[in-house]
């Protein structure tokens, strides 16, 4: 059982019946938040509920907050014709948009406790209240932009808080959090959801990589081509110097290159949590829930298809975020993360057996189970697989194909499939297979993937996948911890500060390919990835791709385009939903989200001129 003071009985009760919301004092709500003097809470107590509404900022119910981390970008589609996420992939988000206003407002409520937290004795409470509040910063300057800055809880009821630039902000956190690593009273490394030198090092990292991004490079007319310009100086101070220089101290403090498990499928295993590539994450715990099917977070479902109800075995998905064709075509010969993030075999649900782990979606997490002789249900190959791949599969596994109605799917740019039954002896002829498109791109394009004989074609997701889950359509009964910082994302980092500074950079991507079983990327000239594209490849574009492998599925990529100015090439280049932006163009660029109307009308210190382009 996982052990963590913030998901004990007493965060709990503090999260259920002491506070009703930390986020007042920026809103003018009610000053009075509590039933308790708050001045009675002590610092632990203050640090243990920041992490407990951390939990509810990432839990990921019904998509929620996280769409605002992925939708929008150039690698994930809908699976469904339904409105849910429309907003965010056409960028028609308003100031009045709730999600937008939620998210804001709970992070300022963390921040709020873990100001109250902070004791300055560099001890381990000390420690954790720093780097949640750098956590809430580096979440907010990269949705928001410039934001109210706060270091002190608040216990006035003064309105007052405009907002700071985020130059100002970046070097206070940074700054902070060096005194965090270098002082804390911390370990090397942590996986029970505390903070440590190598998770403290990681947020530097990414902090500054961010900063170097936004207060030293110029886009180049508003970026709309994904263009900029930087000129390194020399400074040792410099952003990028700095992420390159704390990325690879936490990577050491961590365990070094070696601390890379094997493989990326052991990586995301559910069986492997809390593993050495785990620096911070998000702690959930089915041991101490009162109730396992709404305690949870909804993570397994975020970035999955949907094929049926759970008395049919299967888990449940919310039809959003699939990989649209760009992303499937990042995936090369070799590239074991197609299969390790995608459920690749599903199998057929056996309703004689009432475990549903023993048969249908989660019978491959089964170790007891005898697998080869459960009928296959979907079968999903990549895109680069050839007819004599498909045909060499059905060869390998004929008899779990001949036992139900089974459908082999080769995803692309075009689908390739072919429907087996009992009574099918061989695989047929490839001009006897079915086609048809991945997706339709017909205007006004209201992003689904199209379905195949009435089946719908998107694959699940299974990097947050809990086999405990219980047969039931509960959406929030995934207990899986959530990861925020990973040590391939920040093996990363370096590589992407590396290029800024000119250095050699391909190494750090190497080594992450490597990993993977992808072939080693020689030079930007060898660099041929097989989407269409109307610009000439660059290194940005080399880093963006291989992040984009390792972390689909993760709440990154609408930060990684902002970061790094290619958020308008990438959407009007690869995103289906272009043909209804309102992401806008020069100056009115939505770059950010919009800060909430609420706080625009309750707090004194910010104006409607003070609002972000493009709203």
């Amino acid at each position: 059982m996982k052990k963590s003071l913030y998901i004990s009985a007493l965060a709990l009760m503090l999260a259920g019946t002491m506070f009703t919301g930390c986020s007042e004092f920026l809103d003018g709500s009610e000053q009075n938040r509590s039933n308790i003097d708050e001045s009675n809470l002590t610092p632990t107590q203050r640090r243990n509920q920041a992490f407990s509404e951390l939990r509810e900022i990432f839990n990921g119910k019904s998509s929620g907050l996280m769409n605002l981390y992925v939708m929008g970008t150039d690698i994930y589609v809908n699976q469904s014709n339904e409105a849910t996420g429309t907003e965010f992939y056409s960028y028609s988000l308003t100031p009045s948009q709730d999600d937008v206003k939620s998210l804001y407002k709970q992070f300022y409520g963390v921040l709020d406790n873990a100001n109250a937290a902070i004791t300055n004795d560099n001890g381990a409470v000390d420690c954790d209240a720093r780097f949640i509040r750098g956590l809430c910063y580096y979440n907010l300057t990269q949705q928001f932009g410039a934001v109210p800055f706060v270091t002190s809880p608040v216990t006035t009821a003064d309105r007052y808080f405009p907002r700071e630039s985020v130059e100002k902000i970046y070097k206070y956190v940074i700054d902070d959090l060096k005194g965090v690593y270098e002082k804390g009273n911390i370990p090397a490394t942590s996986h029970d959801g505390h903070c440590s030198k190598a998770s403290v090092a990681a947020l530097i990292a990414k902090l500054a990589l961010a900063a170097g991004w936004d207060t030293e490079v110029t886009p180049v007319n508003y970026a709309e081509k994904g263009e900029y310009t930087y000129s390194y100086g020399g400074d040792e101070n410099d952003y990028f110097v700095v992420a390159r220089d704390y990325a690879t101290k936490a990577i050491n403090d961590a365990g070094g290159e070696s601390a890379l498990v094997d493989t990326y499928e052991n990586k995301w295993s559910p069986n492997n949590e809390g593993n050495t590539e785990e620096l911070f994450s998000i702690q959930y715990d089915r041991g101490t829930a009162s109730n396992v099917l709404t305690e949870g977070n909804g993570w397994a479902g975020l970035f999955c298809g949907y094929y049926g109800n759970e008395n049919a075995g299967y888990k449940w998905g919310s039809h959003l975020n699939n990989p649209n064709k760009k992303m499937l075509s990042l995936y090369t010969i070799g590239d074991q993360r197609f299969d390790a993030t995608f459920m690749t075999t599903i199998y057929s649900y056996d309703t004689s057996i009432a475990n549903w782990y023993e048969a249908g979606y989660y019978a491959y997490y089964n170790d007891n189970a005898n697998k080869t002789q459960l009928a296959i249900k979907y079968r999903f190959l990549p895109p680069y697989a050839t007819y004599d791949d498909m045909k060499t599969d059905f060869e390998n596994h004929r008899s779990q194909y001949q036992k139900g109605e089974a459908r082999i799917v080769r995803v692309g740019d075009k689908v390739t499939y072919y429907n087996c039954n009992s009574s099918m002896t061989d695989f047929p002829a490839e001009g006897n297979l079915g086609t048809d498109d991945y997706y339709t791109d017909e205007p006004t394009y209201s992003g689904y993937l199209k379905t195949l004989n009435g089946s719908l074609t998107g694959m699940m997701c299974k990097k947050w996948d809990d086999p405990q889950a219980q047969q039931t359509r509960q959406e929030m009964q995934n207990f899986r911890d959530v990861v925020i910082l990973s040590l391939s994302d920040i093996i990363l980092v370096p590589a992407e500060a590396k290029m800024m500074l000119g250095e050699s950079y391909l190494s750090d991507i190497n080594l992450i390919r490597k990993r993977s079983g992808a072939e080693e990327i020689q030079s930007l000239t060898d660099y041929n990835p097989s989407y269409s594209h109307s610009f000439t490849l660059r290194d940005i574009d080399i880093i963006l791709d291989e992040r984009a492998l390792e972390l689909f599925g993760e709440p990154t990529r609408w930060e990684d385009l902002r970061r790094t100015k290619q958020l308008a090439l990438y959407y009007n280049e690869f995103s289906n939903y272009s043909l209804d932006s309102k992401l806008g163009t020069g100056a009115n660029i939505k770059w950010y989200r919009p800060i909430p109307n609420y706080e625009i009308s309750n707090n004194t210190g910010i104006s409607s001129e003070d609002q972000n382009p493009g709203y």
